[in-house]
């Protein structure tokens, strides 16, 4: 009985000491996410710049997508140029007018901002504002979601650019969730409707 257990201390011992030395892999980083391409404007014509600060190049870039929805870029890092399609996703915002109304970040929008503290050209925070309808009282309905990327991988908040909405629970197999829940990162999020 003796060697059984000691046998079994140093078998615990060795896949104990086995496990500690795997390297942390993010899973999503293997992962081909699709689709990953923000939907590009539907023609040429439909691009419009405005130089809000009066500095000869573009703060914000307006289009219609392909898909019909009114597209909106702020230009956080002042980088933009009239002749790009779309703006980065280092230090910008982009808003969806989803509902057609004309108004950008009211019912049923959605605003991606993203945000470079240490100008090293990556975002370190991402901002993702999904509006419902200001009346509807349902559950989970609306997202309100800060995240940090601590571990520097890129990885954020998933985002269906087909439907474009927030699909933060979209996993591959049991736990792979694209949102970056297995990295190193932090969120912050509550189900409120920012229009209010």
């Amino acid at each position: 009985m003796k060697n059984v257990i000691i046998i079994l201390i140093v078998v615990t011992g060795i896949i104990s000491s086995y496990s500690q030395g795997l390297p942390f892999r993010n899973p999503q980083l293997q992962e081909i996410l699709t689709p990953f391409q923000i939907p590009f404007p539907k023609s040429s014509d439909s691009i419009k710049y405005d130089d809000l600060d009066n500095d000869g190049d573009p703060d914000v870039l307006k289009y219609v997508a392909n898909n019909g929805v009114s597209v909106l870029w702020i230009d956080d890092d002042d980088d933009m140029l009239f002749d790009d399609i779309q703006g980065d996703m280092d230090n910008d915002c982009l808003m969806f007018d989803l509902n057609n109304d004309g108004k950008y970040g009211s019912e049923k929008d959605l605003i991606v901002d993203r945000i470079d503290v240490d100008s090293d050209s990556k975002a370190d925070w991402q901002l993702i504002i999904d509006n419902n309808n200001k009346d509807n009282k349902g559950k989970w309905t609306s997202h309100y979601i800060w995240f940090e990327d601590l571990d520097k991988d890129g990885i954020f908040g998933y985002i269906d650019w087909n439907t474009m909405k927030f699909e933060g629970w979209d996993h591959s197999g049991r736990a792979n969730f694209f949102t970056d829940y297995n990295g190193k990162s932090l969120m912050l999020k509550v189900h409120i409707t920012t229009d209010r």
